[in-house]
């Protein structure tokens, strides 16, 4: 249902960077993403832009 979301969210004004870990479940991905939040929150605070927004990215490789 998340994905469904993402389209709506952005027609509203919202700022969406989707990502998702490929054989993540929704209870795992939390930690399953630990290394993609890392380097997302330090990107900025290194105000680097958004890499690409309010697109329904494809599942990737995650690590911890």
């Amino acid at each position: 249902p998340v994905h469904d979301d993402i389209s709506a969210l952005c027609e509203q004004g919202y700022t969406i960077e989707h990502r998702q870990c490929a054989e993540a479940g929704h209870v795992s991905g939390i930690l399953d993403s630990l290394g993609e939040q890392w380097y997302w929150l330090q990107s900025r605070l290194n105000n680097e832009p958004l890499a690409e927004t309010c697109v329904v990215a494809e599942p990737l490789v995650c690590e911890r």
